[in-house]
């Protein structure tokens, strides 16, 4: 990834590995909770956590729109462990539908499908490229749309250099605002992480 643009968030990560680490065992599971932060904890505490988490994030708020969800799309006539499948219902307000990954080309579609329509048509075209011997797919979505706590001057945007990669640039416009903000600086990541609030509870862009 070096010299590329990424955006992503971290909820939606560590919310696909942590379903993905009810249905593992043994040395898998180990690295997967390793990763995750989760070596003092055990299945159990974790996926209660993400229930409690996923109600809370469904509750309505003022001035937000944010859908966060799961869902596995599973070979027809593959069935996973009945217990796999329970947990990323009952904890991870998960949903299980079936496709024919022999065609991938409509199975790609129809787990596109899936995600715009939870996505209110923001993501599109995530999918592609299966492979006809796959057994399952496990997809986890977020979806976000709020107003900042302090509004950004529309006045202000201007033109201002954009770098693609080390050799491309590009105008693009870009929002200004002066003020006073939260930020954490990691040199060692060549990172700059810029803390900016959204009316309503506890959100933030960073």
């Amino acid at each position: 990834w070096l010299g590329k643009h990424i955006f992503f968030s971290p909820l939606g990560i560590s919310t696909a590995l942590s379903l993905l680490s009810t249905g593992a065992r043994g040395e898998t599971h180990s690295q997967l909770f390793s990763s995750l932060g989760y070596s003092t904890l055990n299945q159990t505490q974790v996926n209660e956590a993400y229930k409690h988490l996923f109600h809370m994030l469904g509750e309505s708020q003022e001035n937000q729109k944010l859908d966060v969800g799961n869902a596995a799309a599973v070979r027809s006539g593959f069935s996973p462990l009945e217990e796999f499948l329970n947990d990323i219902k009952q904890y991870y307000s998960g949903e299980i539908f079936q496709v024919d990954f022999t065609k991938p080309e409509e199975a790609a579609a129809e787990i596109n499908k899936h995600i715009a329509s939870k996505t209110h048509d923001k993501i599109k075209d995530m999918v592609k490229d299966l492979d006809p011997e796959m057994a399952m797919v496990l997809i986890n979505y977020v979806y976000f749309r709020g107003q900042w706590e302090k509004p950004f001057d529309g006045n202000m945007t201007h033109q201002e250099e954009f770098h693609v990669d080390g050799s491309t640039t590009v105008e693009v416009d870009m929002m200004r605002r002066t003020g006073r903000y939260d930020f954490y600086r990691d040199d060692g990541n060549h990172a700059t992480i810029l803390l900016l609030p959204y009316k309503g509870k506890h959100l933030h862009d960073d």
